[in-house]
């Protein structure tokens, strides 16, 4: 007995050095909020209300893995839910019905009959982060602690004086009055202290299924049970009850946990940290009128003024002023980048210069920064279909282990029933709680998550975001072709106009010229890297800023034509419409454009020509650099190293698909390819049994990424779609794609091993509690029984941060 609370107390030495070490600094900027005013009336988009056949669910109550798979089993059993995915870190379900009519109630009942806490509807970012910290779960175990080391520490000091003093001497009074005095303390420690193990372990009667506390609570109940009866029976002479086995085992048990919360506390940081800056700056004051309004506010349009040390609100681009960018919160980048007019700024970076005056191009809720925050969440949560059985290992893992606990022991009375006695139910007892203590589902349902959110963590520190958990690292893991886009993929993400040529109708208007290319490029600006460079180079070549100019400006019909170009109707000023079309030669050809001049090629020199029809005539040419990135050719080379094919697909002309590949040396799949053709080469591959990651940056790109095992998007100063991508390159370097392959490998590694020690210690554990080696002299007591299950659970958190550091160490 004494070794487990030698066991407890390094267990608390550990507990102190977390709470000594657990610091929580947070700056804060731009507190004064004594301007704030409020809009006399909520915007229209407030009151829209839109259709989806998905919910999300807060929930409560949550404590180890079999709790959280027992709240998905229950959900994705009900007739309209298709898929249920719960989240343990974040305590929160999302529901995928099979309609929009989705029944919330019978969905929140189906949750509270479980026993757990439910409401409809995401938690605000600060309790979020409150979840992931952890804090109430931390503060109810560091007093359950405290309070049972104080309870554990009287009851051995009862047991060590009845051994020195002898129980012998003792009248009986006196000594059934002292089992009475450590029954009590036992009952009252179990109630104060550990009752919510009791309460959770208690749930499944309710509905649902047994977990982690089931076995902790059935084997304290049956300790103290037996303490009764043993003290009835034998009477308080010779009664040798299990009082300190009873708090010897509740000890390690909350010590235990406290640590595994601990450890997944700091596994959890990255997820703290991508929701941090939601919680800063949390009103923002525009710019016409003075006013301080919430950032749920704005709206596409509106002109914002953005302070110095302040978080950018939600996605917008700036219009009067420059300043320095620090992007680290979501391109890793350490160093801030210069912006200036014209340049597109995502919500969650933060303004470490001047004054800035930006105009809101997404709300905060549909802004890049809300999709890299749901992706981050979804990650978080994933698993794979080819860890299935896992789910069922989970689901009857602890009724398994209980029959093991029943069955067992009534083996051993039946083969010495010749020989029974008093004695022998002592040590079958025992055995029941031995058995009931030693195993360890937590440890079964925290093999893959932890491994995951320690890939996830690395990556979003060096600018990856891996959107679809586990499911995208073992592709990755398995990839055999990696297929790329071209234009702002091998080639630089930063286009620029380097010239442009007007015809002569339009010499002396190029302020309209601008103005109309503007006004159609708008809408694309946010999407693809060429319409991006070209509303760049537009806004810097207006008389006005582009916000006064867009006041006289109408456009409707706006159309794109992925791969080919862009069309819409702009009148400037009530001046009558003009169709402005603009892309390749090819599509303005299609589109009726007249006076076209002859085919150039500025392609063979680096160059991308992109023509202007304005009225259905010709009117200008933009030349825009296209020159292969430094990092292309060494990233394909480390590919090749690492045993992937690498090929090229692209949308652009034949000649300028060969140059790039000459000078990378990867081969050609198809050019001039819609994004029709691209999804089609891609689904060819994989017909031919290769598992294909497509690399892409823009919304041509946007099929052929869906449609690829694992789609990788760059991103490009602008809010890259992630719907259907698994992982988006915040850093836009090339050369995180094998740093990417090499974390999947080490994590799937990572992964094995965790499963293999959980299912091996499990069949250990449950041999040695069965007594099956202990003809060897090797004997286990409940109490240290606990302090294997608890240690189990915290190697495995352990393993996840070692798997962190090992990540963290890898070079690009």
């Amino acid at each position: 007995m004494a070794c487990c609370y030698i066991a407890a107390f390094c267990i608390g030495q550990l507990v102190n050095a977390c709470q000594f070490l657990d610091l929580d600094n947070s700056i804060r900027y731009n507190e004064d909020k004594s301007e704030l005013q409020y809009p006399e009336k909520p915007r229209a988009a407030d009151n829209q209300k839109v259709e989806s056949n998905s919910i999300i669910l807060s929930l409560s109550g949550m404590t180890c893995s079999a709790c959280s798979s027992s709240v998905e089993s229950a959900l994705n059993s009900l007739p309209d839910v298709e898929r249920a995915r719960v989240s343990l870190a974040l305590q929160q379900a999302t529901v995928i019905g099979k309609s929009p009519d989705l029944n919330q109630e019978a969905i929140k009942n189906t949750v509270v009959d479980l026993g757990y806490g439910v409401e409809i509807g995401p938690r605000s970012p600060k309790e979020i982060i409150d979840v992931l910290r952890s804090k109430e779960e931390i503060a109810r175990l560091k007093s359950s602690f405290s309070q049972l080391a104080r309870c554990a520490t009287v009851i051995q000091l009862v047991s060590l004086l009845l051994s020195k003093f002898g129980r012998e001497r003792l009248p009986s009074f006196i000594l059934f009055f002292i089992h009475l005095f450590c029954a009590s303390l036992v009952l009252f420690a179990q109630h104060q202290y550990i009752a919510w193990i009791h309460i959770d372990g208690w749930k499944w009667v309710r509905g649902g299924q047994p977990n982690m506390n089931t076995l902790i609570s059935s084997s304290v109940s049956l300790g103290t049970a037996f303490s009764f009866l043993d003290l009835l029976v034998r009477g308080p002479v010779k009664a040798t009850p299990y009082y300190s086995s009873v708090i010897g085992l509740a000890l390690v048990v909350v010590s235990g946990r406290y640590l595994e919360t601990m450890s997944r506390r700091s596994a959890a940081e990255h997820l703290i940290r991508v929701y941090q800056p939601l919680l800063e700056d949390q009103y923002v004051k525009i710019y016409s009128t003075g006013q301080l309004v919430p950032q749920s506010f704005l709206r596409p349009g509106d002109e914002i003024v953005v302070e110095p040390f302040s978080t950018i609100p939600c996605d917008c681009y700036i219009t009067l002023g420059s300043a320095s960018i620090n992007q680290a919160i979501v391109t890793g980048e350490s160093m801030p980048v210069k912006k200036g007019v014209g340049d597109f700024l995502l919500g969650g970076t933060r303004n470490m210069g001047e004054q800035l005056v930006c105009v809101v191009h997404k709300e905060q809720g549909s802004s890049f920064y809300a999709q890299l925050v749901q992706s981050a969440v979804e990650a978080s949560g994933s698993k794979s279909d080819d860890f299935h059985f896992l789910d069922l290992m989970m689901n009857y893992f602890v009724i398994i282990v209980m029959s093991l606990a029943v069955l067992v022991p009534l083996k051993d009375i039946y083969w010495s029933c010749n020989s029974l006695n008093y004695t022998f139910l002592r040590l079958a007892i025992m055995r029941c709680m031995t058995i009931l203590t030693c195993a360890c589902p937590c440890a079964l349902g925290l093999a893959i998550p932890s491994a995951v959110v320690a890939a996830a963590n690395v990556a979003s520190q060096k600018g990856i975001v891996l959107t679809k958990g586990f499911a995208t690292i073992q592709k990755l893991r398995d990839t055999q072709t990696v297929v790329f886009d071209k234009t702002g993929t091998l080639t630089k993400a930063t286009l620029d106009v380097s010239s442009f040529q007007t015809s002569k109708a339009w010499t002396h208007h190029t302020t309209d010229f601008w103005t109309y290319i503007c006004a159609v490029e708008e809408h694309t600006m946010s999407t693809h890297p060429l319409g991006r460079a070209i509303f760049s180079a537009g806004v810097t070549h207006l008389d006005n800023p582009w916000v006064e100019a867009k006041m006289d400006l109408c456009t409707e019909g706006v159309t794109v034509e992925p791969g080919m170009g862009i069309s819409g109707d702009v009148s400037i000023a009530s001046q009558p419409w003009q169709h402005v079309t603009i892309g390749s030669l090819r599509y303005l050809q299609s589109c009726g454009i007249l006076a076209l001049p002859e085919t150039p090629h500025e392609s063979d020199r680096g160059v991308i020509a992109v023509h202007i029809g304005i009225d259905y005539t010709y009117a200008g040419t933009l030349l825009i650099t296209d020159t292969v990135r430094e990092d292309a050719k060494a990233t394909i080379e480390q590919l090749g190293f690492m045993g992937c094919e690498t090929k090229l697909l692209t949308g652009d002309v034949s000649h300028s698909a060969l140059r790039v590949s000459r000078e990378l040396e990867i081969p050609v799949l198809a050019s001039e390819a819609k994004p029709q053709d691209k999804l089609d080469m891609i689904r060819r591959l994989q017909s031919d049994g290769e598992m294909v990651t497509m690399v892409g940056d823009g919304l041509n790109d946007a099929p052929s990424l869906s449609a690829a095992d694992v789609g990788i998007a760059l991103y490009h100063e602008a809010a890259t779609p992630t719907v259907g991508v698994s992982v988006v390159i915040l850093n836009s370097r090339l050369d995180s794609i094998p740093l990417l392959l090499k974390i999947a490998k080490h994590t799937v590694q990572q992964i094995r091993y965790n499963l293999a020690w959980v299912l091996g210690y499990n069949c250990l554990a449950l041999s040695m509690a069965a007594g099956f080696i202990s003809p060897f002299g090797v004997v286990l007591t409940p109490p240290l029984a606990a302090a294997f299950m608890s240690a189990s659970s915290i190697l495995i958190t352990l393993n996840g941060l070692w798997l962190r550091s090992r990540l963290a160490a890898l070079d690009t």
